[in-house]
Formats: structure tokens, C-alpha cells, sequence
């Protein structure tokens, strides 16, 4: 009779299962019942290859979801370089304090971002981001700038016209006039 381990639940096992059989158990089965060590068996692991293309996408990824979480929203930014007060804050990534008021520590105002040395504040202030990051600023600054005056014009247009322009709530009426006012000065905060 044949060994226990060919014998089956429905009789003796064919060729092609014994060898399934091998190869699910790497080789450690043997037809005589003894005991030996087989290493490396079991399938192959896939060959790594080098594709750049998504190694540039995981690095633009990584990038773009650092500066999503570190920078903070626009209008902040441009009420803090208004008031020339800028808020401490703890920076998650590097688990240590932002403090804009550390002289050792260069702080760029428009990125709200902190550099360890003025070498990389330097370099930084060359880069892509920063410049893109200027003109977003001063874009939608203009952009606020024009709707203020085109609700000015509106308001005046119907009768109204603002009693303080730091408390643009209080409306009072006025009468009706279509004389253009000057523009305010523009204070150029971008420097840096």
C-alpha cells in the first residue's frame, strides 16, 4: 500500500496535487515522513524597478501636504505683516515652537515659516514657492482693494455713504454725489 501521506479523503492523490501539495508547504513534505529544513522556497519576490516618475509623484505629494499643514491662511498672514504682530505657534512636523521674535532664527513673514539659519532663509527667499507666494498676496490684496471701492461706488451711487472707515457697520445718508475720491496711499508690506 501506498504511504499515509498520498493516501486522500477520495483515494490516492494525483501528480498534479502532490506537487501543489510541495509547493504550498515550500518543500517540507516528503513522501518518507522525514524531517528536513528547505530555506528560500516559496515564491520570489517581484524585482524592484526604478521608475522616477512616481518617485517624483510621491515627492511633489509629500511636499504639497507639508505646506498644506505649516502654512497659514492668507488673510492671517496679511493681518499680521498689517499689524507687525505675529503669533508664536508650535510647528507639528518638527515638534518645536515657531517664534517669529527669535532673532537666531530667520522668519519669513509672507510663508510664515521659520529657517535655523539665514543661509536657508536666503535660499528660501529665491525659491519658486516664496515668489508665487508674494504675488498671491499682493494679488488678492488688489482683488479686496477693488471690491471695497466698487462697494463704495455702489453705496454712494445709492445714497449711502460709510461714516468711519474703521467701522464700516455705521451707514449713514448722504446725499447723492458721483465725484471720484482719491485712492488711499498704498503701503507696500511685501518687503523683505
Amino acid at each position: 500500500s501506498s504511504p499515509p501521506v498520498l493516501r486522500g479523503i477520495r483515494g490516492v492523490l494525483r501528480i498534479s496535487q502532490i506537487i501543489m501539495l510541495l509547493w504550498f508547504f515550500g518543500g517540507s513534505l516528503n513522501i518518507n515522513n522525514e524531517a528536513h529544513d528547505v530555506t528560500g522556497h516559496g515564491p520570489y519576490q517581484k524585482k524592484k524597478k526604478a521608475n522616477a516618475r512616481t518617485k517624483r509623484k510621491s515627492n511633489h505629494r509629500k511636499l504639497k501636504m507639508r505646506n498644506n499643514y505649516m502654512i497659514k491662511k492668507l488673510d492671517e498672514i496679511r493681518r499680521e505683516i498689517r499689524t507687525g504682530k505675529f503669533e508664536v505657534r508650535w510647528d507639528a512636523k518638527d515638534d518645536q515652537e515657531l517664534n517669529p521674535y527669535d532673532l537666531a532664527k530667520p522668519y519669513c513673514r509672507t510663508c510664515a515659516r521659520q529657517f535655523i539659519d539665514p543661509k536657508a532663509y536666503a535660499s528660501h527667499v529665491k525659491t519658486k514657492d516664496h515668489k508665487k507666494r508674494i504675488k498671491r498676496l499682493k494679488r488678492d490684496e488688489d482683488m479686496e482693494r477693488a471690491y471695497i471701492a466698487q462697494q463704495k461706488r455702489m453705496d454712494e451711487y445709492r445714497g449711502f455713504a460709510l461714516k468711519d472707515a474703521d467701522d464700516p457697520c455705521i451707514i449713514i445718508k448722504s446725499p447723492i454725489t458721483h465725484d471720484s475720491e482719491p485712492e488711499p496711499q498704498d503701503v507696500d508690506m511685501f518687503e523683505v
